[in-house]
């Protein structure tokens, strides 16, 4: 249990990469297995804070990243299977200095070391333990569907391959720019993780992320009008 920050693709990246995740490449045993989630890179993890008021918590939560962050071009390395939950098949990111300097500057902020195993990372699948032998088979069976192209230290997703999608459509990356900060409230089973807020990352424009100081007083604002009309 705990709060999660994630760096999440653009709509149009992620509706691709929903159409790689959807997908059961092979059987399972475990209901457990290939859950549904949204994609992401885990910038950082950390203990719930103890903070009741779950909107109060999130803004809280919010002023630990910095103004101003820019949106950032994500590049993918290579696909592994791994032997963990949450890392049973994903993809390496390539580790740019403005990502690691961000990943180094929110734990500063939070006042936690980082916790973030394999940082960079984004998975593509959750495979339970009873279907272990189901991660390094569903590689496999996505790298002979062309799927999963990899290079000598680069990798695609391609998309195209897959029934009901055009095969004209620019539906294959080799990244994705990370347009927004998910803060997710990581408890129980993974369709029961709850997305407290989320930040829309700079783009050269007015960031939309203003300070916490802000956000507070519009906060009480509204607690007071609730209280005003009695709800």
């Amino acid at each position: 249990m705990g709060i999660s920050f994630w760096l999440v693709p653009t709509v149009y990246e992620t509706d691709t990469l929903r159409k790689i995740t959807s997908l059961r490449p092979v059987p399972a045993k475990s209901a457990s297995s290939f859950p549904k989630f949204h994609p992401h890179v885990t910038l950082a993890s950390i203990p719930l804070p103890n903070e009741p008021d779950r909107d109060l918590l999130a803004l809280r939560l919010r002023e630990s990243i910095p103004v101003g962050t820019p949106a950032l071009p994500l590049t993918f390395q290579s696909v592994e299977a791994g032997d963990t939950f949450t890392r049973s098949v994903y993809v390496n990111i390539k580790p740019t200095s403005e990502l690691m300097h961000l990943h180094a500057e929110i734990h500063t902020t939070l006042g936690h070391s980082p916790n973030t195993p394999k940082f960079p990372h984004m998975s593509l699948f959750y495979i339970g333990d009873e279907d272990a032998d189901a991660r390094v088979q569903t590689l496999e069976e996505l790298e002979r569907m062309g799927v999963v192209v990899q290079g000598e230290d680069h990798a695609t997703l391609d998309a195209r391959v897959l029934d009901g999608v055009d095969k004209d459509a620019i539906a294959h990356l080799d990244g994705f720019t990370a347009s927004e900060i998910w803060i997710v409230r990581i408890e129980g089973a993974v369709e029961d993780w709850a997305v407290l807020d989320k930040i829309v990352l700079s783009t050269g424009e007015k960031s939309h992320h203003y300070g916490f100081a802000h956000f507070r007083e519009a906060y009480h604002e509204m607690k007071d009008a609730m209280h005003a009309r009695g709800e």
